[in-house]
């Protein structure tokens, strides 16, 4: 274990205390924009955390160039994204923590200073704040309707601002390989916590990360946390249909029995069902 630390400075402002958490795990070609675009921000108040998982590659070397510049680091193994992000979470003092992980970057130098402004100005007692992120290719991704939450996360993760008592209180289900965050977030809705939109670009998306690709797992996971949300036989359905049509790509189109096809369907999601519903 090699960690360091040092006072976050006495900063006069009656604005709250920011924390961004950036998780690491050997991402030397990327780490470097990350950490540069938070210690450029304007806004004051702000402590800024690091947790790497042990990198070898060289991660840890970009980060000591920059100790002086953040208040908590540590290096060594843990057990997983979630694992570590609960980490930073028990070590933190911000009123509002920021999760922008290794490879994520703030758009520009004033993200939060705007964020805090329209919070400040239209909602302040917000439980989590959001706004919209920017990819690599410059598309925008705006949130979704809430009412679309039992079918994916509406909102990106970078993008949030959540409140620390929140994430003490719901810590994130380490259970979960891939979607952790959207487990948090479906426990957040459930519970009618305050969400407040910003309507700023926030944070740019490089690509990559355990849950920017589809997989098996990550359907499996969103469905099991979509049931939290609503487990009416619609949400069950979208799920199973789509985990199917992951599995067995085109099936339709070689079947020409349609009967054969709904049964084979069917098959499924009974499969699928007993087995979620023998864990609860």
């Amino acid at each position: 274990m090699n960690a360091e630390k040092r006072e976050i400075g006495s900063i006069k402002s009656d604005w709250p205390l920011i924390t961004v958490i950036t998780v690491a795990f050997n991402e030397v070609k990327v780490i470097e924009k990350t950490i540069l675009s938070v210690l450029c921000q304007t806004y004051e108040n702000l402590e800024y955390i690091i947790v790497d998982g042990g990198s070898t590659d060289g991660t840890v070397d970009v980060i000591r160039r920059h100790e002086d510049d953040i208040d908590y680091y540590v290096t060594e193994k843990d057990n997983g994204i979630y694992y570590a992000m609960n980490k930073g979470i028990a070590v933190s003092k911000g009123e509002y923590i920021n999760f922008l992980n290794a490879g994520d970057a703030f758009c520009t130098k004033e993200v939060i200073v705007q964020v805090f402004e329209k919070m400040r100005d239209e909602c302040e007692d917000a439980d989590i704040i959001y706004g919209d992120l920017k990819y690599a290719d410059g598309h925008i991704f705006k949130p979704l309707s809430f009412d679309l939450f039992w079918k994916v996360m509406p909102v990106a993760h970078p993008t949030m601002f959540v409140k620390r008592g929140l994430l003490e209180q719901h810590k994130f289900n380490v259970s979960y390989k891939i979607a952790a965050d959207y487990d948090f977030l479906a426990r957040c809705y459930v519970e009618k916590r305050k969400f407040y939109y910003s309507g700023v670009v926030i944070a740019a998306f490089l690509g990559g990360g355990i849950s920017s690709s589809l997989s098996a797992r990550l359907l499996f996971e969103n469905w099991w946390i979509a049931r939290k949300v609503s487990n009416r036989y619609s949400v069950n359905r979208y799920h199973i249909d789509y985990i199917f049509n992951f599995f067995f790509p085109g099936l339709r189109k070689k079947i020409d029995n349609v009967w054969v096809f709904v049964q084979l369907r069917k098959l499924l999601r009974f499969v699928v069902s007993r087995l979620f519903s023998s864990g609860e």
